[in-house]
């Protein structure tokens, strides 16, 4: 039991540092998304806590949306972490175990849901964002041309 109580305690004080970290427009997101903590950050995601898994995932939206001043910087978090893949095993999970109740609503695993989707949906636009820069310089004006 008191391994479980520091264990708990010991991620609700690491997601809030990362939380706080990504808050700080300034930060090196290299000092809050490490070999180390990715791992981490996903077991959290998976977590038996629901207060813990909800905070995982505010957390690692803020790492998703952060900005960057290279696009290539932007791209290769987007690899690192490989939300794409995690997500679709989560949601698969989360969506046997709703089946699994049937009728019953829990509204704690409900609001988890909501918030991978949330994830997803920030994934997906920052995606957006980086084919939208990718091409940019192939952006034809149209006015410009004569017939």
């Amino acid at each position: 039991m008191g391994h479980t109580l520091v264990s708990s305690s010991f991620h609700t004080c690491f997601l809030r540092f990362v939380a706080n970290d990504l808050c700080i427009g300034w930060i090196d997101i290299n000092l809050t998304v490490t070999p180390t903590t990715v791992p981490l950050l996903f077991g959290l995601l998976a977590d038996a806590s629901l207060p813990i898994r909800l905070a995982t995932a505010v957390a690692l939206l803020r790492v998703v949306s952060k900005g960057l001043k290279e696009h290539g910087d932007k791209l290769q978090l987007l690899k690192v972490l490989s939300l794409g893949q995690v997500l679709e095993v989560l949601e698969a999970k989360t969506r046997k175990e709703q089946n699994e109740r049937g009728e019953e609503t829990d509204e704690g695993e409900e609001s988890y849901r909501e918030s991978l989707g949330k994830l997803l949906n920030v994934l997906g636009l920052e995606f957006t964002k980086l084919v939208e820069v990718s091409f940019a310089p192939f952006h034809w004006n149209c006015t410009q041309w004569s017939y």
